[in-house]
């Protein structure tokens, strides 16, 4: 299902303030997601709200079509 932007921002806020606090890169871009997708249970997986904030940011990652295209600063290549 297709989000609107709005809530996709929505989202984004809802990531954000759930990993303010989170060992993390300090951008605030897609790559920062896929990042947290691939990478962020390392340092993270014990922290709360761990869970949500993965789902959240599957939900957005999955709002920039195939996983298997590369994403670099909301740009498709």
């Amino acid at each position: 299902m297709k989000l609107s932007q709005a809530e996709i921002l929505n989202l984004r806020y809802q990531f954000e303030e759930i990993t303010q606090n989170y060992n993390m890169p300090n951008e605030s871009d897609i790559d920062t997601i896929i990042w947290f997708i691939e990478e962020g249970y390392k340092s993270n997986s014990l922290r709360d709200g761990f869970n949500e904030a993965m789902e959240i940011a599957e939900t957005i990652r999955g709002q920039y079509g195939s996983k298997n295209k590369k994403i670099t600063r909301g740009i498709e290549i």
